[in-house]
């Protein structure tokens, strides 16, 4: 699998904090913990939370996870539900680096701070995507030339951020926000933006025909596009992704 799979030695940091309440657990009285996914229900953020159920189960003995959607604002509603569940039996799962720009957008720059931080479960690089024939020589070519736009995720995504930090070397670029990163992928797929910056699973989620990456923001070439060449290998030193973890409420109860 790619570097988006489970981070296992996260994983298991997350577990061994969480293992504080251990022996509670070990009680015969069947628990249940609420794990809250800041997205909706089939999105690569969803997958990556209900994949993380079973490897609970195995650890926890008499407890059972419901997961939960709770999508709105980038993860926001998540991080203030479990910021404001104190002492109860809540987990939550968000993204960053959006959240934490979420977070300062929203005047809110105290509330990670009010969540426990358990650990990294999967990381997203980033890649830039165009439709046939644009190739990444061609984007870098543009500089000094007319404006192309890259669509990428809405405000304060971490495809956003990414796109912020390319366009400040191609200079010739800007960065076109999209309500979602499916929109962008068809944007830059009909030719209406020069390309799209998504994670590798807003990718391959979005499955838009006539769309394949053409870069990688990543520090080498990823496994699952050899070919595909990295922004390093054409002069722009960018390594951008979304990874997503589990937090927790302060005195958190399993």
């Amino acid at each position: 699998m790619s570097r988006a799979a489970i981070g296992r030695r996260g994983f298991g940091a997350a577990v061994a904090l969480l293992g504080l309440s251990v022996p509670a657990l070990a009680a015969p009285r069947q628990r249940s913990v609420t794990l809250i996914v800041g997205a909706p229900a089939g999105s690569p953020a969803d997958r990556v939370g209900r994949s993380v159920v079973p490897f609970l189960a195995r650890h926890w003995q008499r407890v059972s996870v419901v997961v939960e959607n709770l999508a709105g604002n980038g993860g926001m509603e998540t991080a203030r539900h479990v910021a404001d569940a104190e002492g109860q039996s809540v987990l939550g799962l968000v993204s960053t680096p959006g959240l934490l720009a979420r977070c300062i957008q929203s005047a809110e720059p105290a509330l990670p701070d009010r969540l426990m931080w358990l650990g990294p479960i999967a990381e997203e690089p980033m890649l830039l995507a165009a439709r046939a024939g644009q190739g990444a020589a061609t984007l870098v070519s543009a500089r000094g030339t007319s404006e192309r736009l890259i669509g990428c995720g809405p405000l304060g995504s971490a495809s956003h951020l990414a796109t912020l930090h390319l366009t400040e070397a191609l200079v010739s670029c800007r960065a076109l926000p999209f309500a979602s990163p499916v929109a962008a992928a068809r944007a830059a797929a009909t030719g209406h933006v020069a390309a799209a910056m998504l994670s590798s699973a807003e990718f391959r989620r979005a499955a838009t025909p006539g769309l394949g990456p053409i870069a990688t923001a990543t520090a080498s070439r990823l496994a699952d596009y050899p070919s595909v060449p990295t922004l390093a290998e054409r002069g722009i030193p960018l390594v951008a992704g979304v990874q997503r973890g589990l937090v927790a409420p302060p005195g958190f109860a399993g």
